[in-house]
């Protein structure tokens, strides 16, 4: 079921995509894609601390869920609840986007800047923080994926090897990967396998 963190990060990824596909988009993306990834951040986890707060309340008002609490027991059981099942995920994935942000950089460098511009790790990084634990590797599998038949598809068509940039995939393969998460993936038994 869809949520804010779900309806935010499609509402987010929407934006990169549809901007991307312009020049003035790309400027726009170009001059503020830190603030982007920060901002997006902070309304995951601010809405993480909403829910753990309202969690916290539903749990006080009932008389069994009462003794899951303190003064009945320690605050350790809930904070691990909460961190297990709201934060965690999204820790994951952040971990995962800021090695993200780290290693795209000086792989573009080695490689005298033919992968990526300046932006792009950030909205890399981005999309793997958005899409959460565990569909950050449903992101990088179809994400590769269109890659490689893309550069095939211009291989067999052009008889040449062509540098393609990502630039405009990174939004857009997010906004597939969300819906067929939350519509299909999420549904499977092995899903939850891959979850935390």
């Amino acid at each position: 079921m869809l949520d804010f963190s779900s309806y935010f990060s499609l509402g987010v990824l929407g934006l990169i995509s549809g901007a991307s596909q312009f020049e003035l988009g790309r400027s726009i993306l170009g001059r503020h894609y830190r603030k982007i990834f920060i901002f997006s951040i902070i309304a995951i986890f601010s809405w993480q601390v909403f829910l753990a707060l309202a969690q916290y309340k539903l749990w006080s008002a009932s008389p069994l869920t009462q003794l899951l609490l303190p003064p009945h027991q320690g605050i350790d059981y809930f904070l691990s609840f909460v961190i297990s099942r709201l934060f965690l995920p999204y820790l994951i994935s952040l971990a995962i986007a800021l090695f993200m942000i780290f290693l795209l950089p000086r792989l573009n460098k080695k490689f005298d800047e033919r992968f990526f511009e300046t932006e792009e790790p950030y909205f890399a990084a981005l999309a793997v923080f958005l899409v959460g634990h565990p569909g950050w590797l449903i992101y990088l599998v179809v994400l590769i994926s269109l890659y490689l038949i893309l550069h095939t598809a211009y291989f067999i068509l052009r008889r040449e090897a062509v540098r393609l940039s990502p630039y405009r995939l990174w939004g857009a393969t997010a906004l597939f990967v969300i819906l067929i998460n939350e519509y299909w993936l999420s549904q499977t038994n092995w899903w939850s396998r891959l979850g935390v």
